[in-house]
């Protein structure tokens, strides 16, 4: 799992916001991002969307939000 978290981090993340110093983030924008966020991590533990799992069963994978 820590290797899969660093290649989430070093790989996906830098792709992913890329050019974002010169966005303006809305609530919107947060949101969507933090989903993707939670996504990915969800697909690195092997779970489905429709398990009942909370968003912080989650996060203690990652112990931290690693985006904001």
């Amino acid at each position: 799992m820590p290797t899969k978290l660093r290649l989430l981090k070093y790989y996906v993340w830098s792709t992913l916001l890329y050019g974002c110093e010169g966005w303006t983030i809305s609530n919107i924008m947060r949101t969507r991002l933090e989903a993707t966020e939670l996504w990915f991590l969800r697909r690195m533990m092997r779970t489905s969307w429709t398990d009942k799992l909370t968003n912080d069963a989650v996060l203690k994978a990652d112990t931290q939000r690693s985006l904001f």
